[in-house]
């Protein structure tokens, strides 16, 4: 970066060596800081210079190539603007852990900055992380740095999260620069992995109300608490009962419970004939399209008496003999008719 009318430059940099294939390119990033006001005033004309020296093996290794270009650079200088730069922080966090982050508070405005602030929140709320730091006085370019501790919660998910940095000056009103509108606004990505645990946000409870014979049905409420902190849409469904049951109906299988709500979910099984003793069955809870929780029931299923059974037995006949059954109690009525008949007959 070259100042024109100091005619001096003010910052000069190098890249590595390499080698150039013919008929090939390479892409060459160079990154500096105007971080010295003294070099700088914006009623000054400055250029931006490259140039690229090399040897050409094919030709003469000892004749040096030279080739050059330049642009014009303006020089912008905000009155007012604080910005966050040098982060420092772990590639990856663990679940239940706490994590520093830290970085550094420039003023690259030419007005010095009072009651500066920096805040950080993770994008979607999933952590749960907001925090506001008073930074203090800064300088007209100058620094000071800045830190957060925090807290990563046990049953976060492991992946990739968004934190927000912004930065608020005295009025609380975020910085914003005078060239392009943008915001003091910085996003630094957060990795987090191992240590998780996943702990779910709804409890249940469970209680035979009805029922409990073989052959009959069987009623089992379950009441549903959402025990985090926001408002959740839960899907229920019940498994695990086809060796005793031969299906079930399910009064209430989608709803929404805020934080400490609770709910009542009935179901109403239909058990199976020669079923008995202590059945399982799992009642299931959905968030998100996610399995939530997973909670065994236990019922218990008692055998039939005896005569019970066989009057079930009578009742319940075999429709495709329906026939045979009618014309047998038709002849014992026919029967009967014919004794009672015949005993009149006598008397007289």
């Amino acid at each position: 970066m070259y100042n024109k009318d100091k005619k001096k430059f003010v910052i000069k940099d190098r890249e590595d060596d390499f080698n150039l294939k013919g008929d090939s390119d390479e892409t060459i990033f160079l990154s500096f800081k105007l971080d010295d006001p003294d070099d700088f005033e914006e009623d000054d004309t400055y250029a931006f210079y490259v140039w690229a020296e090399a040897e050409d093996r094919n030709v003469d290794p000892e004749q040096d190539i030279c080739v050059w270009a330049s642009d014009s650079v303006e020089i912008i200088i905000e009155n007012d603007f604080v910005v966050l730069d040098n982060f420092v922080y772990p590639d990856t966090v663990l679940c239940g852990s706490q994590v520093e982050i830290s970085a550094e508070v420039w003023n690259i405005g030419d007005s010095d900055q009072d009651s500066v602030s920096v805040s950080v929140h993770d994008k979607f709320k999933e952590l749960g992380i907001s925090e506001l730091k008073e930074v203090g006085d800064i300088d007209a370019f100058d620094s000071v740095p800045v830190s957060f501790i925090l807290d990563i919660p046990q049953d976060a998910e492991e992946k990739t999260y968004t934190l927000i940095f912004e930065v608020y000056d005295e009025d609380g009103d975020k910085y914003q620069n005078d060239y392009n509108d943008d915001y003091a606004e910085f996003v630094l990505p957060l990795t987090v992995q191992g240590g998780c645990i996943v702990v779910p946000t709804v409890s249940i409870s469970a209680n035979l109300v009805s029922g409990g014979m073989e052959g009959e049905n069987l009623v089992v409420q379950a009441t549903l608490t959402n025990t985090g902190d926001k408002i959740k849409e839960y899907t229920v469904n019940a498994e695990g009962y086809s060796s005793w049951a031969s299906s079930v109906s399910i009064d209430k299988q989608t709803f929404s419970l805020g934080p400490g709500e609770s709910t009542e979910v009935t179901f109403d099984f239909e058990v199976n004939e020669g079923v008995s003793g202590d059945q399982l069955f799992n009642i299931e809870v959905y968030s998100d399209g996610k399995l939530e929780f997973e909670q065994p029931v236990q019922v218990s299923i008692t055998e039939k008496p005896n005569f019970l059974k066989g009057l079930r037995k009578f009742a319940s006949f075999n429709k495709e003999n329906w026939y045979i059954w009618v014309l047998g109690i038709l002849n014992v009525i026919l029967i009967v008719a014919i004794v009672v008949i015949a005993v009149k007959l006598k008397n007289k």
